[in-house]
């Protein structure tokens, strides 16, 4: 490593890498992200890979809408197939009172630019036609929404940031950060001390600690979600499948195993990364309420991750007002991967030519100090 950057990026997930490819395009290439593992140890290698605009605030319907648009040009622009394939997003319905909250999620996806549309129960096989219809009453349906492959994402980026001249280090732990006169001076890692005078903390749950290390305060809990992967079975499934009881998610991959979690009241925070017989069985169950003709599938495997929840389930992004230099970029609550590309251009326009979205100004930090705080993201799911 070099004794001084431009800036250093703490975290070595797609949030990181899609700032450092960011800021090498707009000429910043002095940079060096730092990762305590390898690329993806965190949350970018344990998702499933899903990607909507379906959501219940105005400005996480924009910034994911955007995303998806960048996710189409994606794998001719880093070199690499992400396997970014729109086969659509279908929450489901099971009674009266969640088809009242799709039809009110449609109207707003509709009146914000994202074609969401309501499927009666009768039209949800000409959908899904393995589905058993007759347990639900209807479902939410975008075809834009789609999937994609987490870790050729992560080496586009990553080939593309050594391409220009910005510098990776993995197996590399931040210790402690340097501020002197409200300003950030330096990042103290295993392997050294680094002058800088910025730093973008995109560490996931362990952004709380990096918070810490330089006095900044940031409000995310770290929740353990399971995951789960099936052997590969003949292809039928294209949307992702979404039930609004339970927050269950399932789609088929490319090669034919099916990828799935399902959200869990019981769990507590935790930066635990086990997995659990129960969530084996709950998922088991409820996929054979979804495909009961599933009952002889068996499961290859299954792991864990953390979710680093916000107070209101949206990112944190930007600057920090109490340190300057100190740049934000998580509190994802489980959408990190499927928003990075406009994240990744907002966060470098301001660090590299002190350019501000008019978007960023929703997920700032600050905006748990107003008095009316913000709208909270309910459509979280997993």
């Amino acid at each position: 490593m070099r004794s001084s950057y431009d800036c250093v990026i703490i975290g070595g997930g797609v949030s990181g890498l899609t700032i450092g490819y960011e800021l090498c395009l707009r000429g910043m290439t002095n940079i060096l992200i730092v990762e305590k593992s390898y690329l993806g140890h965190g949350a970018t290698g344990r998702n499933g890979g899903g990607v909507r605009a379906q959501w219940t605030t105005k400005e996480n319907v924009q910034i994911a809408k955007e995303s998806v648009e960048s996710f189409r040009k994606l794998s001719k622009e880093l070199g690499y197939n992400i396997w970014f394939r729109q086969g659509g997003y279908l929450f489901l319905a099971e009674n009266e009172d969640q088809v009242e909250v799709l039809h009110n999620n449609v109207r707003f996806h509709n009146e914000n630019g994202v074609r969401t549309r309501f499927i009666e129960s009768d039209g949800l096989n000409d959908t899904v036609p393995a589905l058993d219809s007759k347990k639900f009453l209807g479902g939410a349906f975008n075809r834009t929404d789609g999937t994609l492959f987490p870790f050729p994402l992560l080496w586009g980026y990553r080939d593309k940031i050594i391409e220009m001249g910005g510098e990776i280090a993995t197996m590399t732990e931040v210790q402690g950060i340097g501020v002197e006169n409200r300003k950030i001076v330096s990042v103290r890692t295993s392997a050294g001390k680094i002058a800088t005078e910025k730093i973008v903390n995109a560490a996931g749950e362990a952004s709380g600690r990096i918070g810490d290390l330089a006095g900044v305060k940031i409000p995310i809990v770290p929740y353990r979600h399971e995951i789960l992967v099936t052997e590969p079975l003949k292809p039928f499934l294209d949307p992702m499948v979404v039930t609004m009881t339970n927050k269950l998610y399932m789609s088929q991959s490319i090669r034919g195993e099916l990828i799935g979690g399902i959200s869990d009241p019981k769990e507590t925070p935790s930066d635990s990364w086990t997995s659990s017989i129960r969530f084996a069985q709950r998922m088991s169950r409820e996929i054979l309420h979804l495909f009961p003709k599933l009952g002889a599938a068996r499961i290859l495997r299954q792991w864990a991750g953390s979710y680093d929840v916000s107070p209101d389930n949206s990112p944190i992004l930007g600057g920090a007002d109490a340190l300057p230099g100190f740049f934000l970029a998580c509190g994802y609550s489980g959408h990190g991967l499927m928003i990075s590309p406009k994240v990744g251009k907002m966060m470098a326009d301001l660090i590299a030519k002190n350019e501000k979205d008019p978007l960023l100004g929703n997920f700032e930090l600050n905006r748990f100090e107003k008095t009316k705080g913000p709208r909270k993201e309910t459509l979280v799911i997993g």
